[in-house]
């Protein structure tokens, strides 16, 4: 049976559709008043760690939410391992005590990393140049 000419082609963009929203960004922005300003998320996340008096919106597109978040109630946790398999995504609510990720050593041995309050995981970075997966996960205390 032949195909309606150009069938296969809309199939495989739609197929790419679906694929490419897995894979969308988080953009970061800066609050500047009443205007929100995009800026890396690399600059976020250098002013979370030094606990700036900046607020930010996060808005996680594969998710299709965002949050706004002042960089000095952000704490974060540093993740190694040969791998580290993420168990939420930023944007996500976590128990205190619940299970953010595990992490695999080179030698098996799986680690279960766990939130150390009730959070909101507002960003996580990827901590490149390193011989192992390692992650930086931002948390901001939900009440």
């Amino acid at each position: 049976m032949m195909k309606e000419k150009g069938e296969t082609t809309r199939k495989v963009l739609r197929d790419l559709g679906e694929i490419e929203g897995e894979y969308r960004r988080t953009e970061c922005y800066e609050v500047i008043g009443e205007k929100e300003v995009k800026v890396s998320c690399g600059e976020v996340a250098k002013a979370f760690v030094e606990g700036a008096d900046r607020e930010f919106v996060i808005k996680n597109l594969r998710r299709g939410v965002e949050y706004r978040v002042r960089a000095s109630d952000v704490s974060f946790l540093e993740v190694e391992g040969s791998k580290v398999y993420m168990l939420h995504d930023e944007g996500d609510v976590v128990d205190e005590e619940g299970k953010i990720a595990y992490t695999l050593s080179n030698r098996g041995v799986v680690r279960v990393v766990r939130s150390p309050f009730k959070a909101r995981i507002v960003l996580i970075e990827e901590v490149l140049g390193q011989k192992h997966d390692k992650l930086r996960i931002y948390l901001a205390r939900e009440r």
